[in-house]
């Protein structure tokens, strides 16, 4: 079989509509018809020419019948189910056939299967570098939970405003112990000096009496400002 192509054959070649060139070339390439099976299947006629012509016009030479069948030698190579869609790929990329390009249909879907191969390596890397969230901080991902970030603010306000409540809370609690015990220092102070009072100023009305008290009234204000100059 002969892959030089006539100018009238080639003319013949592109009258054939796409969708018949699609039928044909599966039909001997996948389903391993042969040519004159193929020809009363499609052109009705036992001359297998018109098939001939559509192979040799894609750079098909010698017999190609079941090349791309199931269990193929090229599907064992390259691990690729060829399909009547490749089929109908490689016709809509080059309808006028590829004999002038020298490109065949092998080249067509080598160069798929390596876009194929690439594009899953690809996946595989972007897959394999997502981010993950660590097993023990199950929620320090944005992307593992659906609107995360916006309940971890929320519960982090709320966190907050929890944190700032308790403290007034305590702040007052800690104000009122302090009044009470100013009106306890005060008391005390109060019967100390009536006492004190009752003591020394009555009983022995002298200088060392009124040191006494000016120092033990002093020490008692001393001690009640050191209390409040630290809390």
């Amino acid at each position: 079989m002969t892959n030089r192509i006539s100018e009238s054959e080639l003319q013949q070649f592109k009258a054939f509509d796409p969708a018949l060139k699609a039928n044909v070339m599966e039909a001997y390439l996948i389903r391993g018809m042969k040519m004159k099976e193929v020809a009363k299947l499609f052109l009705n006629s036992d001359y297998s020419f018109a098939v001939s012509l559509i192979h040799r016009c894609y750079n098909f030479s010698d017999k190609n019948s079941g090349r791309y069948s199931a269990n193929s030698r090229f599907e064992r190579k390259y691990g690729y189910r060829v399909t009547k869609r490749d089929i109908e790929e490689f016709i809509n990329m080059y309808p006028d056939g590829t004999s002038e390009q020298g490109i065949t249909f092998d080249d067509f879907l080598l160069k798929k299967i390596a876009r194929m191969k690439k594009a899953n390596h690809n996946q595989n890397i972007k897959t394999r570098t997502r981010y993950q969230p660590s097993k023990q901080y199950p929620q320090d991902s944005f992307f593992a939970n659906e609107g995360s970030f916006e309940t971890n603010y929320a519960g982090n306000q709320a966190g907050n405003q929890q944190a700032y409540s308790n403290t007034d809370t305590g702040d007052s609690i800690e104000f009122i112990y302090a009044i009470l015990a100013v009106i306890i220092t005060i008391a005390l102070l109060y019967f100390l000096v009536k006492f004190l009072w009752r003591i020394f100023l009555k009983t022995l009305p002298s200088l060392l009496s009124y040191a006494v008290v000016i120092i033990v009234v002093g020490a008692i204000i001393k001690s009640i400002y050191n209390r409040f100059k630290y809390h």
